[in-house]
């Protein structure tokens, strides 16, 4: 199941998109940093390529093929224009593979080693169509590969007053204005859903019970491993 995501990254939101993550989203220079420590203290044993779905200008796999330059990364997007600017910023980096596409598009037997899932979830309805994506990422990894997953989250009221201290971790020069027009429609926006039903969704698809290691705001970051049990071509 797909749904509309390169019309939502398209012309000026796909350009200012690397901006727009630094300022809206607290400490995201520090995830992409403890990206690659959270993969590597995870990752089954053995040289298997890594996937980062929903790419996008390809910030994560920036960070992981700087940590990590024997890695095989792989990262899909199904945004034109994303994976353009991704493939512009990664031209130095030969170990790395870009695809236009979705992750149903890959092949079954790809067995990644580990995937990262970074703020796609929450532009996709819950009406089966969540459940399709973590499915499929889950059918392509090998036994006991972890995944890496950050995602706006909440219920209605926690999401409500998380906005309001996200609006306090603006950077100084943003425009008060902006950001309040910005969170008060952004509710409306994404497709949230609250932690508990997270963890409904990856133990359904595939996987264990997600640890949750970060949260600022609205944002959290869990780990989930797929489960040795799922049946797989890998």
């Amino acid at each position: 199941m797909q749904f509309d995501y390169p019309k939502i990254f398209k012309s000026h939101r796909a350009t200012g998109y690397d901006d727009f993550v630094r300022a809206y989203i607290p400490f995201y220079e520090h995830i992409m940093a403890l990206l690659p420590k959270l993969i590597a203290q995870a990752i089954p044993e053995g040289n298997r390529p890594i996937l980062v779905a929903g790419c996008g200008t390809g910030n994560e796999l920036l960070a992981l093929a700087t940590a990590h330059p024997e890695w095989q990364l792989e990262g899909i997007d199904p945004s034109p224009e994303m994976i353009t600017q991704a493939r512009h910023k990664l031209t130095a980096y030969s170990r790395v593979r870009l695809a236009n596409g979705y992750v149903s598009d890959l092949p079954l037997g790809a067995c990644y080693g580990a995937v990262t899932l970074l703020f796609v979830l929450h532009f996709i309805p819950d009406d089966g169509a969540k459940l399709s994506l973590l499915r499929d990422v889950a059918k392509r990894m090998l036994p006991g590969a972890p995944l890496v997953l950050l995602d706006i989250f909440g219920r209605p009221a926690e999401l409500s007053a998380n906005l309001e201290v996200l609006k306090l971790m603006m950077p100084p020069a943003a425009d008060p204005a902006v950001v309040a027009e910005r969170l008060r429609t952004l509710p409306n926006r994404i497709k949230y859903i609250p932690e508990r039903r997270l963890a409904t969704l990856l133990e359904d698809a595939g996987f264990s019970a997600p640890q949750r290691f970060f949260q600022a705001a609205i944002y959290g970051g869990w780990i989930a491993y797929r489960k040795v049990s799922l049946r797989t071509s890998c």
